[in-house]
Order: C-alpha cells, then structure tokens, then sequence
C-alpha cells in the first residue's frame, strides 16, 4: 500500500470487501495498518491485510470531481423549463459546487402526482457532501417558492363505496 500510492494522509477512501465497507479520510498509514477517521468522528483501523484484497474507492483526486444530485418534485402540470432555469442557477450560486461542468436539471420521471426534476452537481470535497447536499435542497425548495413553483405531493385518492 505504501509503495503503490493509491491514496495519502487527507484521502477520502471508501473500502469494500464482500458486506463490509468502511468510509472516512485517510489520517494514518503505517506498514501494519491505515487509519481513518468516519463521518461521525469515528476512527477505523483496517489491517494492510485487509485494504490489499480490497476494492478502495478515492474521492480525493481533484481531476475527478464528485458527481451528486439531488430530486425534486413538481406538482403535475407546472412550467419544467422555468423549474430547470431556477435550479441550475440556485446550485451554480453556492460556492462549494464547481461551475465546470456546470450544475444541469432534467425531467427523470412523472406521474399523475408530480413530474421529477433531478439537478446533477459536481463537488470537491466529498466529506463536505452531506453538507452541500442540504444547500441545495433547501436553497431550491427557497428558489422554487420564490418563482412560483409549487411542489407536488402524494395524492391518495378514497372512493365513497356507500
């Protein structure tokens, strides 16, 4: 591991092995063992042994951004062009999201409740996603408020058999 130099100390490593993962930034590599540090402050210390017959994931090299998105959903019949508009401009504005590739918006699906807008974002930070994340549910649903979109809702339906 050490000499190979797939990951260094700051990294962020996803590593699976059959039902085990584990996820956190690299803090330490030793010849026994590498240290990481999760999402909720946990230390994870995996032997060597186990990080060289495992597949690891690296989140951290920065000619790869991290690729996210996030849904929203319309209520049936509402302007989709102007909802796009306003979502991929209100993810652009929040600093933590590269502007190349830009944030883009499409239509992934639709029912008779809503119609599904999903947003794709690229990010650097992957510790930072959850973060990020909530930004840019919460600045769109804002946005969306703000323009006049409303969001669809679950609409069940009860027949009166009497």
């Amino acid at each position: 591991l050490q000499v190979d130099r797939n990951f260094e100390i700051g990294d962020w490593l996803e590593i699976a092995s059959g039902v085990q993962k584990a996820v956190g930034q690299v803090r330490e590599i030793t010849w026994r063992s590498t240290t990481l540090v999760g999402f909720s402050d946990e230390m994870i210390t995996l032997p060597n042994r186990f990080m060289a017959n495992a597949t690891i994931s690296n989140f951290s090299p920065p000619e790869n951004p991290i690729v996210r998105r996030q849904i929203f959903r319309l209520a049936y019949g509402e302007n989709v062009d102007l909802t796009k508009q306003i979502l991929e401009r209100t993810v652009s504005g929040i600093g933590e999201i590269r502007g190349i590739p830009a944030p883009w918006a499409y239509v992934s699906d639709a029912n008779e409740n809503w119609i599904e807008i999903k947003i794709v974002y690229f990010i650097d930070n992957y510790g930072a996603q959850f973060n990020i994340g909530d930004k840019v549910y919460t600045r769109g649903v804002e946005a969306l408020k703000a323009g006049g979109v409303k969001l669809g809702r679950q609409v069940v339906e009860l027949a009166d058999k009497t």
